[in-house]
């Protein structure tokens, strides 16, 4: 398994599901934010093995990004069936994570 694992325009103040790792494979991705609005904003990325993050999931937190950037975060090896969200400050922020399994 290779290519796109998860895209979103994400929403505000919520944790989006990115992507879940599969579950009989370790996954590498990379991930990318984009910031298409006009104010810098701040992002929280985390990864576990929840229904939600916990605390100690965290790997980024109050990460900000500027009008019309990309913030690009990894590689980041998961877990099987590990997931990955994002929880942006505001709107207007779209995600996209590549990888690949084996």
């Amino acid at each position: 398994m290779s290519g796109k694992f998860g895209s979103a325009d994400l929403l505000a103040n919520q944790d989006n599901l990115l992507c879940q790792a599969p579950a009989s494979l370790i996954t590498t991705v990379t991930g990318f934010v984009v910031n298409r609005g006009t104010s810098p904003t701040g992002i929280k990325v985390a990864i576990g093995s929840g229904v939600a993050p916990a605390v100690q999931d965290y790997i980024y937190f109050g990460k900000m990004i500027e009008p019309n950037e990309t913030f690009t975060f990894g590689p980041i090896v998961m877990s099987a069936g590990e997931n990955l969200w994002i929880n942006p400050n505001d709107a207007n922020l779209s995600a996209r994570v590549q990888g690949f399994g084996d």
